[in-house]
C-alpha cells in the first residue's frame, strides 16, 4: 500500500512541475497508472495530494537534519556547508521550486502550502540549535532571499564568500558590533 502511495506522490510531483497547480487529478492518476478514485481514497482532494506531495519532497530534498548531529565542527564551517548543500539542492530541483514559487506568487495556493513560507519556517527550525550563537531569523531570511534569486536567475554566483556574506554577519556579537 505504501508503494502505491509513493507512486502517486512521485507522479503528482512530476505532473505539478509540468502543469502547475492547475493539473487535474485525472492527469496525476494517468501518470501514476492508478484509477482516479484511488487518489481520492488516499488523499481526499487535490489540495491534500498537492500538500502531501510537496511536503514529502521538501522533507526529502531540503532537510538538514542529517547535519544537526555534527555540531563538533566549527560553527561557520557547519553553516557554510549547510548553505552550500541547500543551494546545490535548489538548483538540482529548480523546476520544482520554480513551479512552487510561481503558484505561490500567483496566489493559487493556500497560505499553509506557500513554498517560500514553508521553506523559511523549515530553515528556522533547522537552525534552532544555534539560536544562542546566531540570529537565526535574519540568517534564514537572507538565505531564503539568496536561494530564491538563485532559482529564478539561474546558477549561483561563482567565487562568492558564503561565510562572509551569509554566516558571519549573523553570528551573535558580530552583527551588533
Amino acid at each position: 500500500m505504501a508503494d502505491k502511495t509513493n507512486q502517486i506522490i512521485k507522479a503528482a510531483v512530476d505532473v505539478f512541475i509540468e502543469k502547475g497547480y492547475n493539473a487535474t487529478t485525472q492527469d496525476i492518476a494517468s501518470k501514476a497508472q492508478v484509477a482516479e478514485v484511488t487518489l481520492f481514497r488516499k488523499f481526499t482532494n487535490k489540495q491534500n495530494l498537492f500538500l502531501t506531495a510537496i511536503q514529502s519532497t521538501i522533507d526529502e530534498h531540503f532537510s538538514m537534519k542529517e547535519r544537526q548531529q555534527q555540531t563538533d565542527e566549527p560553527l561557520e564551517k557547519t553553516l557554510t556547508l549547510w548553505f552550500t548543500e541547500r543551494s546545490q539542492m535548489l538548483i538540482k530541483k529548480r523546476a520544482l521550486v520554480k513551479m512552487l514559487l510561481s503558484e505561490s506568487l500567483m496566489g493559487n495556493l493556500p497560505e499553509h502550502i506557500n513554498f517560500p513560507v514553508i521553506f523559511y519556517q523549515q530553515l528556522l527550525e533547522q537552525l534552532k540549535p544555534f539560536e544562542r550563537q546566531v540570529d537565526i531569523e535574519n540568517m534564514a531570511r537572507s538565505w531564503v532571499g539568496y536561494f530564491i534569486s538563485t532559482v529564478v536567475l539561474g546558477t549561483p554566483t561563482k567565487d562568492i564568500d558564503i561565510a562572509r556574506i551569509f554566516i558571519t554577519p549573523f553570528v551573535r556579537g558580530e552583527a551588533d558590533a
